[in-house]
């Protein structure tokens, strides 16, 4: 059985997709000033793109901090996307990287893979193709078709692991 918490934190979460799916930002604020991550996260969407409200990367940058400190693994990649180009905040590689790797254990494919491009190219770390080939071989597991395209040109050129055509 469910306490009433609980409960409540799922109405306000299924409010906030509803809203989302709707569009409708009074119902998006109110779940976000609730609490509610996923909510969190929409709002920060929306105003880095200037959805339904002015654009305003600084606001989505809280946003996202906000969402990503209540545990949203999508969050934390997009404030490692605004770090890692300088987007609302000053360019921090290094922060970019820790918060992909804040989320990989939550099994988000699209950090699995940024990490994998910057280990692969030496962008914001000591270049390591090997620890590379591993993160697209993990973003691959989990779906990612940029990983396994980036997998297919390794295998085929035999750069980072050994030529493998079968493998491509």
């Amino acid at each position: 059985m469910k306490d009433d918490d609980s409960i409540e934190r799922e109405r306000m979460r299924a409010k906030a997709w509803f809203a989302a799916l709707t569009e409708n930002k009074s119902d998006i604020e109110e779940c976000a000033k609730a609490g509610d991550n996923n909510a969190i996260l929409f709002l920060g969407n929306c105003y880095f793109h200037g959805d339904g409200v002015p654009r305003d990367k600084m606001k989505a940058v809280e946003l996202y901090k906000r969402a990503s400190s209540l545990g949203n693994a999508e969050a934390m990649h997009n404030l490692g996307i605004c770090f890692h180009n300088g987007d609302g905040v000053k360019q921090d590689k290094r922060k970019a990287i820790e918060l992909w790797e804040s989320a990989l254990p939550l099994g988000h494919a699209k950090a699995a893979f940024n990490l994998g491009l910057c280990y692969f190219n030496g962008d914001g770390v000591q270049q390591d193709k090997r620890k590379a080939i591993g993160l697209y071989e993990r973003a691959s597991s989990l779906g990612n078709a940029e990983a396994m395209f980036n997998l297919g040109i390794c295998y085929n050129t035999g750069d980072g692991v050994p030529q493998d055509k079968k493998k491509v």
